[in-house]
Protein backbone atom coordinates (compact mmCIF):
# COMPACT_ATOMS: atom_id res chain seq x y z
CA UNK A 1 0.00 0.00 0.00
CA UNK A 2 1.37 3.38 -0.91
CA UNK A 3 0.31 6.87 0.02
CA UNK A 4 -1.62 6.08 3.17
CA UNK A 5 0.03 8.97 5.02
CA UNK A 6 -0.44 11.51 2.23
CA UNK A 7 -4.15 10.71 1.88
CA UNK A 8 -4.96 11.82 5.42
CA UNK A 9 -2.52 14.73 5.71
CA UNK A 10 -3.76 16.37 2.55
CA UNK A 11 -0.22 17.16 1.48
CA UNK A 12 2.09 15.88 -1.21
CA UNK A 13 4.59 13.20 -0.34
CA UNK A 14 8.26 13.17 -1.28
CA UNK A 15 8.23 9.58 -2.57
CA UNK A 16 7.94 8.37 -6.13
CA UNK A 17 6.68 4.96 -7.21
CA UNK A 18 7.35 3.54 -10.66
CA UNK A 19 5.68 0.32 -11.83
CA UNK A 20 7.86 -2.25 -13.57
CA UNK A 21 4.97 -3.12 -15.91
CA UNK A 22 1.55 -1.70 -16.77
CA UNK A 23 -0.48 -1.27 -13.61
CA UNK A 24 -3.72 0.23 -12.38
CA UNK A 25 -3.98 2.57 -9.45
CA UNK A 26 -6.86 2.62 -7.02
CA UNK A 27 -7.30 5.97 -5.32
CA UNK A 28 -9.60 6.06 -2.32
CA UNK A 29 -10.19 9.56 -0.97
CA UNK A 30 -10.16 9.97 2.82
CA UNK A 31 -13.95 10.18 2.86
CA UNK A 32 -14.00 6.66 1.43
CA UNK A 33 -12.74 5.31 4.75
CA UNK A 34 -15.34 7.07 6.86
CA UNK A 35 -18.93 6.12 7.54
CA UNK A 36 -21.26 8.52 5.74
CA UNK A 37 -24.68 7.04 6.38
CA UNK A 38 -23.92 5.23 9.64
CA UNK A 39 -23.49 1.96 7.75
CA UNK A 40 -20.22 0.50 6.68
CA UNK A 41 -19.97 -2.59 4.50
CA UNK A 42 -17.72 -5.39 5.81
CA UNK A 43 -15.23 -4.92 2.94
CA UNK A 44 -14.87 -1.22 3.62
CA UNK A 45 -14.48 -1.91 7.33
CA UNK A 46 -11.76 -4.50 6.64
CA UNK A 47 -9.83 -2.08 4.40
CA UNK A 48 -10.13 0.65 7.04
CA UNK A 49 -8.89 -1.67 9.80
CA UNK A 50 -6.00 -2.87 7.63
CA UNK A 51 -5.03 0.71 6.87
CA UNK A 52 -5.16 1.61 10.56
CA UNK A 53 -3.00 -1.43 11.36
CA UNK A 54 -0.40 -0.47 8.72
CA UNK A 55 -0.19 3.14 9.90
CA UNK A 56 0.03 2.01 13.54
CA UNK A 57 2.83 -0.45 12.77
CA UNK A 58 4.75 2.24 10.89
CA UNK A 59 4.34 4.64 13.82
CA UNK A 60 5.55 1.96 16.24
CA UNK A 61 8.55 1.18 14.03
CA UNK A 62 9.47 4.87 13.78
CA UNK A 63 9.11 5.28 17.55
CA UNK A 64 11.47 2.34 18.12
CA UNK A 65 13.95 3.81 15.66
CA UNK A 66 13.87 7.21 17.38
CA UNK A 67 14.39 5.50 20.74
CA UNK A 68 17.44 3.63 19.42
CA UNK A 69 18.90 6.63 17.60
CA UNK A 70 18.59 8.81 20.69
CA UNK A 71 21.08 6.54 22.49
CA UNK A 72 24.73 7.49 22.48
CA UNK A 73 27.19 4.80 21.52
CA UNK A 74 27.06 1.73 19.32
CA UNK A 75 26.93 -0.68 22.26
CA UNK A 76 23.78 0.90 23.71
CA UNK A 77 22.09 0.95 20.31
CA UNK A 78 22.83 -2.74 19.76
CA UNK A 79 21.68 -3.72 23.25
CA UNK A 80 18.44 -1.75 22.88
CA UNK A 81 17.79 -3.23 19.43
CA UNK A 82 18.33 -6.79 20.70
CA UNK A 83 16.16 -6.20 23.76
CA UNK A 84 13.40 -4.87 21.48
CA UNK A 85 13.65 -8.04 19.41
CA UNK A 86 13.32 -10.03 22.63
CA UNK A 87 10.20 -8.04 23.55
CA UNK A 88 8.67 -8.69 20.12
CA UNK A 89 9.32 -12.43 20.14
CA UNK A 90 9.05 -13.10 23.86
CA UNK A 91 12.13 -15.31 23.49
CA UNK A 92 15.81 -14.97 24.30
CA UNK A 93 16.68 -16.78 21.07
CA UNK A 94 15.47 -15.34 17.77
CA UNK A 95 16.34 -14.51 14.17
CA UNK A 96 16.55 -10.90 13.06
CA UNK A 97 15.27 -10.02 9.60
CA UNK A 98 18.05 -7.51 8.93
CA UNK A 99 21.37 -8.47 7.39
CA UNK A 100 24.47 -6.90 8.98
CA UNK A 101 24.60 -4.02 6.51
CA UNK A 102 20.89 -3.33 6.97
CA UNK A 103 21.24 -3.52 10.75
CA UNK A 104 24.16 -1.09 10.64
CA UNK A 105 22.12 1.27 8.49
CA UNK A 106 19.11 0.98 10.82
CA UNK A 107 21.29 1.74 13.86
CA UNK A 108 23.16 4.48 11.95
CA UNK A 109 26.56 2.94 12.66
CA UNK A 110 29.27 1.63 10.35
CA UNK A 111 29.14 -2.05 9.47
CA UNK A 112 32.69 -2.77 10.75
CA UNK A 113 31.92 -1.04 14.06
CA UNK A 114 28.69 -3.03 14.41
CA UNK A 115 30.50 -6.32 13.77
CA UNK A 116 33.30 -5.39 16.18
CA UNK A 117 30.84 -4.53 18.97
CA UNK A 118 28.75 -7.67 18.39
CA UNK A 119 31.91 -9.79 18.72
CA UNK A 120 32.82 -7.90 21.90
CA UNK A 121 29.35 -8.56 23.38
CA UNK A 122 29.74 -12.22 22.43
CA UNK A 123 33.21 -12.46 24.00
CA UNK A 124 31.84 -10.93 27.21
CA UNK A 125 29.11 -13.58 27.33
CA UNK A 126 26.17 -11.19 26.94
CA UNK A 127 25.02 -12.62 23.62
CA UNK A 128 25.74 -15.40 21.18
CA UNK A 129 25.02 -15.26 17.48
CA UNK A 130 25.50 -17.05 14.21
CA UNK A 131 24.61 -14.96 11.18
CA UNK A 132 21.15 -13.51 11.86
CA UNK A 133 20.38 -15.94 14.69
CA UNK A 134 20.86 -14.38 18.14
CA UNK A 135 20.68 -15.72 21.67
CA UNK A 136 20.63 -13.32 24.61
CA UNK A 137 22.81 -14.94 27.26
CA UNK A 138 22.70 -12.30 30.00
CA UNK A 139 19.52 -10.22 29.93
CA UNK A 140 20.41 -8.38 33.13
CA UNK A 141 23.79 -7.27 31.78
CA UNK A 142 22.21 -6.17 28.48
CA UNK A 143 19.69 -4.06 30.40
CA UNK A 144 22.44 -2.62 32.59
CA UNK A 145 24.30 -1.47 29.48
CA UNK A 146 21.45 0.96 28.81
CA UNK A 147 21.79 2.51 32.27
CA UNK A 148 25.51 3.26 32.02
Amino acid sequence: MFGEVAVFTGSTWTATVIAEKDAQILFIPPEGFLEIDGKQCPGKQKVSLNLLHIVSMKAKHLNEKVEILSLKGIRKKICRYLLMQHSKTGKTEFDVSLKRGEMAEFLKVSRPSLSRELIQLKNEGLIDFDGNHFRLEDMEALSEELKI
